[in-house]
């Protein structure tokens, strides 16, 4: 779904942008054109889908939205309800991929809530005569107004530096975007913007053994019902696995599941076949494959056909996408791609050492050496070291309220590993206020420093994993990002997400009781780190080009002599600084594709 519309300011429709918003659309599908209007916004979309919209006096909700109590649909009814309550009641009542405007006719201000997920992008500009119009597609804004292309090297040197994306920022000037969880609140004059979802909300939500099997099986019910044609991406990893038993239980009469494995012949150690294969058989599910070495990335650098809204290291991907999609007969109005991508965020794959504060404060000292031994144990190093570590992340909670920067300070240094800054960038990046992508409430007082870790893990999940670079991207899901899940997640504390023997541990636990199945506990699974090497070794040529001759050796941000050495070592088979190369090879896609 595309769309675009515009909030009314204090003088009342603007026809002039209201033609020029039919015109752009016009262009893009005459033959699915909608329009909405109701007193305080207008709003024109194309390629709804299953999306819906829902509005009563003063309220319209775009998307698709669900009560948390019984994951029945949203209803016009439950809208007229609605009208009393605010963003934060609504986004706590319901879960799903939407955005919910409301009009205040007492305090004449209108509010855009998106829900706290991020699966419909929100993207605005502020008019001179007092209009603000918004987009899910920055490019739409810049054609509608006719507007210069002017980046924000500010948002582009963090994500260079850092490989986020800022809350508060994007790469374009004077351009916003209205971040997952937030609420924009506009009364003609002023704009403000303030969180309305609380992910801490959740902390207290007691789990049974298997809840978070029933969760996620009754959440994927609901999302996959309209559609015919089903196709999961397994891994054969924990979080595709789980995914697998989920769908195959929901599995209605007039639906089919497929399971699609991509493997990599050059490397063996990603080979998943003959494990995906074992699955399939044993619950009766087509089973595809494919051969990762024939859409390698890189194979491709002609720029990107779209214009991306943001910088994501899923852009290197696109033309694999579009291929794989075509191989698999995916229709956009039937087919849903469903993805086990978000567990290892929102479970914390790579248990944090801070986690032991939490364990000191909330369970004492017994439980605390207990979980340092356990950490010992999965890392594979000596106890000192662990004991080393969690003294220093101890200390500033000491002086609680005394070491307050310093536990600030704390927290930042675990957002942000500086050991994979780029050496090729030829300005140092510092981290500013307005470069921070931590949420707010990571600076609570009342939250320690592994379950900050575990808030940013998800706030990463949500803001990189989304693509919104091919024609398929309605097609998509991402079912261990539903809200429902995610709060489930936060609900367990952060040093109960392991064993010595294995991570995202509550997980296994659930599914295998639920399903009674010991899939979820395999510890051999495969690692396919090995296509991204072959792609250096294999399309060396083309990441050469791409990065020496590209905008950012143009604009001279990048030493291309130094780059040059760690793209040669790479494609030799080292790995190191493999991760913020990835970054700037991002970077340089994003600004190939906006290049006119």
């Amino acid at each position: 779904m595309i769309f675009a519309g515009i909030l009314w300011g204090k003088n009342g429709k603007n026809l002039e942008t209201q033609y020029l918003l039919k015109k752009v659309f016009s262009s893009l599908s005459k033959d699915s054109l909608e329009h909405y209007e109701n007193n305080f916004m207008s709003l024109w979309l194309v390629h709804k889908g299953y999306n819906q919209v829902i509005s009563c006096e003063n309220i319209l909700c775009l998307g698709r939205a669900f009560n948390k109590k019984d994951n029945a649909p949203l209803t016009k009814k439950d809208l007229v309800l609605s009208q009393t309550k605010n963003s934060y009641t609504f986004s706590t009542e319901n879960w799903g991929g939407y955005l919910y405007f409301q009009y205040d006719s007492i305090l004449k201000k209108t509010s855009v809530l998106r829900e706290p997920t991020g699966q419909l992008d929100f993207f605005y500009f502020a008019l001179p005569g007092g209009d603000i119009l918004f987009s899910s597609k920055i490019f739409l804004i810049f054609d509608i107004l006719s507007l210069p292309i002017s980046y924000n090297w500010d948002s582009i040197n963090f994500y260079l530096a850092y490989g986020g994306n800022s809350i508060k920022q994007i790469p374009f000037s004077d351009i916003f975007e209205l971040p997952p969880g937030y609420n924009l609140t506009y009364n003609g004059d002023i704009l403000s913007m303030d969180i309305s979802w609380n992910p801490l909300a959740s902390a207290s939500k007691i789990l049974s053994d298997v809840s978070l099997a029933e969760i996620l099986c009754s959440s994927l019910a609901v999302w996959t019902d309209p559609y015919k044609d089903l196709v999961l991406f397994l891994s054969g990893g924990l979080d595709s696995t789980s995914l697998l038993y989920c769908l195959k239980n929901n599995l209605q009469q007039g639906q089919t599941l497929r399971i699609f494995n991509h493997y990599s012949s050059f490397s063996k150690s990603s080979n998943e076949t003959e494990h995906a294969k074992r699955l399939s058989q044993e619950l009766g599910v087509e089973f595809i494959t494919h051969d990762w070495f024939h859409d390698l990335p890189f194979s491709d650098i002609t720029p990107l056909k779209t214009k991306p809204n943001r910088i994501t290291t899923t852009l290197f991907s696109t033309s694999y996408h579009k291929n794989l999609f075509e191989r698999l007969h995916i229709n956009q109005e039937t087919s849903l791609v469903l993805s086990g991508a978000g567990g290892d965020f929102i479970f914390m794959g790579i248990p944090p050492i801070p986690s032991i504060v939490d364990c000191f404060f909330e369970k004492g000292f017994s439980a605390t050496l207990d979980k340092m031994s356990q950490l010992a144990i999965f890392y594979r190093i000596p106890f000192y070291s662990v004991l080393k570590a969690a003294l220093v992340s101890i200390y500033p909670y000491l002086g609680y309220f005394k070491f307050e920067k310093l536990r600030k300070k704390e927290i930042e240094k675990s957002l942000f590993i500086r050991e994979n800054y780029p050496p090729w960038l030829k300005e140092k990046i510092e981290i500013t206020e307005e470069r921070k992508l931590a949420h707010p409430f990571i600076y609570s007082k009342n939250i320690f420093p592994g379950k900050a870790l575990h808030m940013q893990f998800v706030i990463d999940a949500v803001s990189t994993i989304y693509p919104d670079t091919h024609l398929y991207k309605e097609c998509y899901c991402y079912p261990l990002l539903f809200q429902p899940f995610i709060e489930a997640a936060f609900s367990i504390p952060s040093y109960n997400l392991y064993t010595a023997d294995y991570d995202r541990y509550p997980l296994r636990a659930a599914m295998s009781k639920y399903f009674r199945t010991s899939h979820v506990w395999r510890k051999d699974k495969g690692c396919n780190t090995g296509a991204m090497q072959a792609a250096f070794k294999y399309n060396l040529k083309n990441i050469m080009t791409m990065c020496l001759d590209g905008i950012l050796a143009d604009n001279k941000v990048i030493d291309k002599d130094i780059l040059k050495r760690y793209i040669l070592d790479i494609s030799a088979g080292k790995n190191e600084k493999i991760v913020p190369l990835l970054y700037t090879i991002s970077t340089e896609i994003f600004l190939q594709a906006w290049k006119k």
